[in-house]
Parts: C-alpha cells; structure tokens; sequence
C-alpha cells in the first residue's frame, strides 16, 4: 500500500492579508496591571529611572539600533532558540542581530520589507525628543522571570511609553501600552514578523490607538500577549464579575452578573454558564441564539439568583463550559472569582475631593471653573448637596507660587507625590486635572457605600 501524506499549512488573516501562521495574539485592554504583575515600577518617577533599570538606547533624530544584548534566560522565538536582540529607536526589537537597516520612523502593515526577519514591534513610535530612551531590566526570579524593554517618554506626537516584555519559560511575548498624553495622535504597528511572508499584528494596525492614560502606575495598562502555535477553537475566559462587592442581607437575592470574553478562533453561538458560592451547589443556565466573534465579550446576568445565608464575606466563582456544544481548550482562563461582603446595612458617602491649585497656574483656572459647575459654591448645594466636602491646596509653585501656600499643604502634597498642578484627588484616589472631572466620575464615587455615620459640633468663638 502506497503512503501519501500531506502537508496542510494553516492560515490565518490578519489586517486583510493572509499569512502562514506563527503566532497569535490575545489583547488584554483595560486590565489595569502589567502581566503577571511582575513590574510595579512608577511609569515616569520624578529624577528619573531608578539604577535598576539600565539604559541601552539615547534619543536620536535618526533611527538607530541599540547594541545587541543578551537575553538573561532561555528563550525561544518562532519555536527556536534566541540568545540576543537589539533595538530600534523606531520601536522595533529583533532577533536577527546581523541586519544594518533600521526601520524608519513611518510605519506601515506587515509583513514589511522594512522590519528585520524575527522582529517584535511597537512601530511608529519614536525617540527623538530630549528625555526619550529605551531601558531595560529583568523582573522575578528563576524560572518565571520577564525581561523588560521599556520606551521611555517615546513620541507619538507627543510622549508615549510602551514596553516589550520576553517571558521565561513560556516563551511570551507581551506588548505593554502603559502611558499616554492625551494628546498623543496618530496610531502604530503592534505586532511580530517572523519572515517577509509570515506576520501577525494587531488589529487596527497600522493606526492602532493607543489606549492607557497617563497614570504612570500600571492602574491603567493594557496589555497584548503573542503566543506561538495555533490558536484554540474554543476559549473563553471568565473576565469579570460586574455584580457589587457590597450586598445588603435585608434585599434578599442577588443578581450574579459578569463578562466573559472570547479568545477562540470560534464564534460562539452557545455555552452553558455557570457559578458558585463555596459550599453551595453550581447553579447553571445554557444560553443559545449568542453571536460571539473572536476577541468579542458578552455580558451576561445569570437567570438563577443567589440568597446569601447571613453577613459576611463569600466567594463567588463563575465559569463557562460546553462551548457550542464542545469543551474548553484552555481551562487555565475558565473561573474569575470575586469575594463579596454581605452586611446588615449601608450609608450614603461623602467624598472627600483634595485640590491642588496655585494663582500662579494658568491651567487651574479652568479646574476651578469645572469644579464650580458641578457643585456650586456650597456643600450643601446644587445637585450633588450633602454628597461632598472640599479641601484645597495652595502650591508655592508654578513661578512664584501662592501666597496662601503653607507647609500642611507641601507635606499632603508628597503624601500623593503630586508633581503638577491643577491635581484632583478623590477619596485619596483618581489624580487627575479637575477639569476633566465629569458627572459619571462623580456618581462613581457618591454611589460607592459607606459603613460609618459621624456627626460632629463645632462653636466658633472671637466673633
């Protein structure tokens, strides 16, 4: 008997185009951390990166390439092993040491004859200002470690900082979109060439967005993970459970509510969707007529509703399993769990809002102006009466600074590491421009329960 054998060559699209697959790609936008919450490091510290980062990569008018460095681990790409990359001032990083031409500052789809074969990319960034620099540092501890390359203070019209991430022993490649002025333009090229035919990019390239803000925390980050092989038909990853952390016993039972998100290559048309209290039995409804795509979340409210027993803290869990009538391929996604607290009664909350402000600042005139219009000139006033109480502080800067600066003010000042003015902070959290402030921002934090009732007196004497 004669043997044939056959060679099928999957595909993949991407941008319109076809390519040999290589890679694949999850976005994580909007996570709010780093991937695996290695590198906590503050985005853009005042004086600069700290002497643990190193720095490979000064600003250039021109596109040039970093030194080669070393990969401090064991590391494959494409399935085969690299020991060295360097890095473009254009944003792109490669395996393929050797090559001379830098890509340009002007990016485009790929695959491209302008990106290096083996080359990760956030092109279309550019570091040609004063303060911008590309530096390095490996977080964690054998064998989960992840070596990063940070662009620092990056342009994309105006400043941008992204980071590429090589992860030990899983071989992954993350794209971090971790700060942005708001008024960054334009959009970039997030994505690996493996050859001149063989590419993947992220959707919306070449103008892609992005879409972190500037907190230089990760509180804001997102994230893109490139993994090597196929991807699954059927994944789905339980992303969040939307239902309050805070339950009242008297009002009995509860809605389980959340998103799940698709990262097969399926669209979704049914799944069976369950959840579960610990200790209690799995409550499961199976859901059909559903259009989910790639990439795609949906947003469900389970039919089945959960009565707490008493007070007290409970662990809810939710999951989705026979996914068009066929198992999850990654199980690792499946279950998010969140923890919510069952007490015995609320109060309404009064936001605490601290503004950091100066005469001397041209800016915090319009601050001012907006927090006025939201509240008027009176706590227990306008719309949101008996909802707020406001401090404000007098900064000795810009110029000259205010003459109402005092050194209580300073010292609340580096409690925050306030570094600008005008800065809002609520409820010790938020700081931003008060004049990006907006009603939803505020029902956010009024609508967020309380637990405690003060009342206080006070006598005003000399008058």
């Amino acid at each position: 008997m004669k043997k044939i054998t056959f060679l099928f060559t999957v595909l993949i699209l991407v941008n319109g185009l076809v390519f040999g697959q290589a890679y694949y790609y999850i976005p994580h936008v909007g996570a709010g951390q780093n991937p695996g919450g290695l590198n906590t490091d503050d985005e853009d510290p005042t004086g600069g990166l700290s002497a643990t980062w190193t720095d490979i990569l000064a600003s250039s008018a021109t596109p040039q390439w970093s030194t080669n460095q070393t990969i401090p681990f064991s590391f494959n790409f494409n399935g085969s092993a690299v020991t060295e990359y360097k890095v473009s001032n254009s944003g792109v990083l490669t395996f393929s040491t050797s090559v001379t031409a830098v890509p340009g500052f002007t990016n485009d789809y790929i695959p491209s004859s302008s990106i290096p074969d083996q080359s990760v990319m956030v092109w279309g960034i550019q570091g040609t200002g004063t303060n911008d620099g590309i530096a390095t540092k490996t977080f964690g501890t054998p064998p989960n470690r992840q070596h990063w390359i940070f662009f620092a203070s990056y342009t994309l019209y105006d400043y941008t900082y992204w980071s590429i991430v090589l992860e030990e022993g899983t071989d992954r490649i993350y794209i971090v979109d971790q700060r942005n002025s708001p008024a960054v333009t334009g959009g970039v090229t997030v994505g690996v060439q493996v050859d001149g035919a063989t590419a993947t990019s992220v959707l919306g390239s070449p103008q892609l967005a992005p879409l972190a803000g500037n907190d230089n925390t990760p509180a804001d980050n997102g994230y893109y993970e490139f993994i090597f092989g196929i991807q699954s038909s059927y994944d789905l990853e339980g992303t969040s459970i939307t239902m309050d952390d805070i339950a009242v016993y008297s009002e009995g039972a509860q809605t389980v509510t959340g998103t799940v998100t698709n990262f097969g290559s399926t669209t979704i048309t049914s799944l069976d969707l369950n959840w579960q209290v610990l200790g209690t039995s799995i409550a499961t409804e199976t859901i059909t007529g559903l259009n989910i795509p790639s990439y795609n979340s949906y947003a469900f409210s389970h039919s089945d509703q959960w009565t707490p027993i008493a007070t007290g803290t409970y662990d809810v869990s939710v999951w989705a399993s026979n996914i068009n009538g066929n198992p999850d391929e990654n199980t690792s996604n499946d279950t998010i769990t969140k923890a919510v607290s069952v007490v015995s009664a609320v109060t309404d909350r009064m936001a605490l809002y601290e503004v950091f402000t100066s005469s001397t600042c041209g800016p915090c005139v319009a601050g001012n102006a907006n927090l006025e219009s939201l509240f008027g000139d009176e706590p227990e006033g306008g719309i949101y009466g008996g909802t707020w109480a406001m401090v404000k502080y007098q900064m000795n800067w810009p110029g000259s600074g205010d003459p109402y600066y005092t050194t209580e003010g300073n010292t609340r000042k580096n409690f925050y590491g306030v570094s600008g003015v005008p800065n809002l902070e609520i409820d010790g959290l938020w700081g931003q421009n008060p004049s990006t402030l907006g009603s939803a921002t505020v029902h956010d934090f009024k609508d967020n329960p309380s637990f405690v009732e003060l009342t206080s007196d006070y006598t005003i004497n000399g008058q």
